[in-house]
């Protein structure tokens, strides 16, 4: 039995794309057969992969089947994606997000498993799983408590619930291809003390904490309202976050307390995000195992055999 992940190109502006593109090494290095499909779409809608990262062919419902045998692959993929082209596999969903919160809106059949990045994405997952992605600089040591004068916008994924929200005045928008370089866009983080952002569920809010700047959550989109997105944030997160009306208060000088407790909220959310990180290999294994016992599987193979598998075609314009 292997495991197939699919994973779109892979893009370092997108912890979700990185991580799924990451999986299917992290699972070979477990000792298991995982092979990577690349998933892409065209300017069009429609679907190819590529085994290789550079020959890509269309996917149609019955493409699978004539790659894999479908009686010894288990697929794991996004939530954004529709049941038809698995239907002959076993499949494990990845709710990386809820569905609806991206373009493509992914359509589930009754007997997937369920893994879920956060309890809220999905009703009754089988397994949570989530590493922390926080970026590191390459090249630069940056001071985290020098004077710190830019506020930021972020609107992010939050363009697709309304393509008004727009950057507030006096700040500079951040965005997903601003700045272009890793070092850049971490030593602006180390200058800016406020975020304003518009993407509520985005990895950019946990590398803000990290660099030291304070979120402010501006919608709950895509949750029903801010109670279900508070709810659905760690203790340590909601901790170091704000919402307008808090900032609102902050600003005016009506309270405090969160200046002068953010410091040690961020280093406590920072505890838990390298607990995370630490134990992610055993919670990776836990999984592999709880997907072995879903669906009766005498066990997955351990010998990686994905140079038998081939495609041909012509490379597309994907852009």
């Amino acid at each position: 039995m292997e495991i197939i992940v699919f994973s779109p190109p892979q893009n370092p502006k997108s912890a979700g794309s990185l991580f799924l593109y990451n999986l299917a090494d992290e699972i070979r290095d477990l000792g298991y057969t995982a092979i990577r499909i690349i998933i892409a779409q065209d300017k069009t809608g429609l679907f190819f992969i590529s085994v290789d990262e550079n020959n890509y062919i269309p996917l149609a419902t019955d493409t699978l089947e004539k790659l894999f045998d479908p009686q010894n692959s288990l697929i794991i993929h996004g939530e954004n994606l529709h049941h038809k082209f698995f239907d002959k596999f076993k499949v494990a969903r990845y709710y990386l997000n809820r569905i609806g919160a991206l373009a493509n809106i992914g359509v589930p059949r009754i007997d997937e498993y369920k893994i879920a990045w956060d309890n809220n994405f999905v009703d009754e997952p089988d397994f949570v799983l989530r590493k922390p992605l926080i970026k590191k600089p390459y090249k630069e040591s940056l001071l985290l408590d020098q004077p710190r004068s830019i506020d930021l916008t972020y609107i992010g994924k939050g363009v697709m619930y309304d393509n008004k929200f727009s950057r507030l005045p006096s700040t500079l928008e951040l965005k997903r291809n601003w700045p272009e370089n890793n070092d850049e866009y971490l030593f602006l983080l180390s200058m800016s003390r406020f975020l304003f952002t518009y993407d509520v569920q985005t990895a950019v809010i946990q590398e803000a904490i990290y660099y030291g700047v304070m979120p402010v959550l501006l919608t709950h989109f895509p949750l029903g309202s801010m109670e279900e997105l508070l709810a659905s944030y760690p203790s340590e997160l909601r901790a170091c976050c704000l919402l307008i009306n808090e900032f609102n208060e902050l600003k005016s000088g009506k309270s405090t307390n969160f200046l002068s407790n953010f410091a040690e909220n961020r280093n406590k959310y920072i505890t838990t995000l390298d607990e995370q990180e630490k134990n992610y290999l055993d919670q990776l294994r836990k999984l592999i195992r709880s997907i072995q016992k879903h669906f009766k599987l005498t066990s997955f193979d351990a010998v990686n055999n994905t140079q038998q598998i081939t495609t041909t075609g012509s490379n597309q314009n994907l852009r």
